[in-house]
């Protein structure tokens, strides 16, 4: 008997592991049904996310595409836009001591022709020409600002800035002739 007492335990643990076996098998089971579930679930949030990524990626990329349009159709119409009427940004406006406000070198021609000596000589004189700071800091045109330093007068001033958008005109018209 002590023979088979031992036989008897192999089969109980035999049937005992196969009992657990069975166990472990159906919660395997049990958990594939679930991460089967789980795993659609995941796919169907992952579907989700792409289409709403994608869909943000589409508007972020309309969004670039359009401010860079704008730039690009700001450049191009700065471009052709003759340089003597070009405005000066909006912190680079000059400021007539008489209130008015100038943004290009045509209406600098222009007020000065029409303003008052004394409103003039507030900004050209001996000491300093306001105008053609202007000119050199804020339109870069250094060569007008030179020539502008070294007179005085209303007259010569304006005519100087005439002269220089004449000059632009000749050239504007040149450049055309040529490319056609």
């Amino acid at each position: 008997m002590g023979e088979t007492f031992p036989l008897k335990s192999k089969a109980k643990s035999k049937n005992a592991s196969g009992n657990a076996n069975n166990k472990a098998n159906n919660t395997r089971n049990v958990n594939n049904r679930k991460s089967a579930k789980d795993s659609s679930i995941v796919d169907k949030i992952r579907e989700e996310q792409k289409r709403i990524f994608s869909k943000k990626a589409e508007d972020d990329f309309k969004s670039l595409f359009k401010g860079v349009k704008e730039t690009v159709d700001a450049k191009a119409k700065e471009a052709s836009t003759p340089k003597y009427k070009r405005n000066v940004k909006a912190e680079h406006k000059f400021w007539v001591s008489d209130g008015r406000e100038l943004n290009n070198l045509l209406e600098l021609a222009h007020t000065i022709r029409h303003m008052k000596d004394e409103t003039f000589s507030n900004h050209v004189n001996d000491n300093k020409n306001d105008f053609a700071n202007w000119i050199k800091d804020c339109m870069g045109e250094e060569q007008l600002a030179n020539d502008l330093s070294k007179y005085k007068t209303k007259f010569s001033n304006e005519l100087l800035i005439l002269r220089h958008i004449t000059d632009q005109l000749k050239e504007n018209k040149e450049n055309d002739a040529i490319r056609e």
